[in-house]
C-alpha cells in the first residue's frame, strides 16, 4: 500500500497542472503582499495568508482543483482499486491521499508566500503586535497559519462528498466554488453578537486573526467549529464511498 501512496502522490506532484498551480499561488501572492508593503515580513505573511481576498481567489480554488487532480489520477490508475476489497477502504485511502497532497501543497504555498514577502518592500524581520492579541504574535500566526489548513480540508471533503454524491467532476466543483464563495456573505454578517452564529461562521476560522483581539477565545471557537464539522464530513465522506463506480464490493 505505501508504494500506492508513492504512486499516486507522485503523479500528482509531478503533473503539468500542478506546476501550473505553483505559478498561479506565485503570481496571486506577489500581487497580495504589495498590498502590506511596508510592513515587518511577519506581519505581511501574517496579513497576505489571512487576506480574504487572497483565499477566495487564489488559495481555496486551488485546492478544489487539488480534488480534482486526486479523483483524475485515481481513475487513472485502475489497479489501486484491485487493491481494496471494499468501497469504504478506498474511500479511506482517498481521504488519506487528500489530507496528504493538501498538506504538502499548504506547505509549498506557505513557502512562496514568505518567497513573495521578501521581494517586497518590507520594514524587516521583526515581530510587532498584531491586532492586539494577548499572546506573542508568532503563535498567533501559527495557530491561524493551523486554522487554515483545516479550512482546506473542510472545503476538500466537501468536494469529495459532492463528487461521490453527484457522480460528476463538473457539479462537484460548482458545488465547492459556491461554498467557499458564500464566505463574502459570511464575513458581511460577522459579528452577529451571538456566540452560537459567529462560532459556525466559517470567514471567522479562516481568516480570523482580524476578528477577535482573544486568542483563547479563538482556539475554543475553532476547536469546537473544526471538532464537530470534520468528522461530520468524513463520516459523510466515507457514506458517499457506496457511490464510488468501481468493481468491487460495498
Amino acid at each position: 500500500m505505501n508504494d500506492t501512496n508513492k504512486e499516486i502522490t507522485s503523479l500528482v506532484l509531478s503533473s503539468i497542472e500542478y506546476k501550473i498551480i505553483l505559478i498561479f499561488i506565485f503570481i496571486g501572492t506577489i500581487f497580495t503582499t504589495t498590498k502590506f508593503s511596508g510592513t515587518n515580513h511577519i506581519t505581511m505573511y501574517a496579513l497576505a495568508l489571512n487576506n480574504i481576498t487572497y483565499q477566495l481567489i487564489i488559495l481555496y480554488p486551488t485546492f478544489i482543483f487539488v480534488v480534482y487532480l486526486l479523483i483524475k489520477y485515481l481513475d487513472k490508475q485502475y489497479y489501486v482499486f484491485l487493491r481494496f476489497k471494499s468501497r469504504y477502504e478506498f474511500i479511506k485511502y482517498a481521504i488519506k491521499q487528500l489530507i496528504k497532497l493538501s498538506a504538502i501543497i499548504y506547505i509549498s504555498d506557505i513557502i512562496i508566500v514568505l518567497i513573495c514577502c521578501n521581494l517586497t518592500m518590507h520594514s524587516g524581520l521583526n515581530v510587532t503586535s498584531i491586532y492586539n492579541y494577548n499572546i506573542n504574535s508568532i503563535i498567533m500566526i501559527l495557530i491561524s497559519t493551523i486554522k487554515i489548513y483545516l479550512t482546506i480540508l473542510v472545503i476538500g471533503l466537501i468536494n469529495i462528498i459532492a463528487i461521490y454524491k453527484t457522480n460528476s467532476k463538473i457539479i462537484a466543483p460548482i458545488i465547492s466554488i459556491i461554498y467557499v464563495a458564500s464566505f463574502v456573505v459570511f464575513d458581511m454578517y460577522y459579528p452577529t453578537n451571538n456566540i452560537i452564529l459567529d462560532t459556525l461562521n466559517p470567514v471567522y476560522h479562516s481568516c480570523g486573526i482580524e476578528y477577535s483581539s482573544n486568542i483563547i477565545e479563538s482556539i475554543i471557537k475553532s476547536v469546537v467549529y473544526f471538532g464537530i464539522l470534520i468528522p461530520t464530513l468524513y463520516y459523510w465522506s466515507i457514506k458517499s464511498g457506496n457511490n464510488v463506480d468501481i468493481n468491487i464490493s460495498k
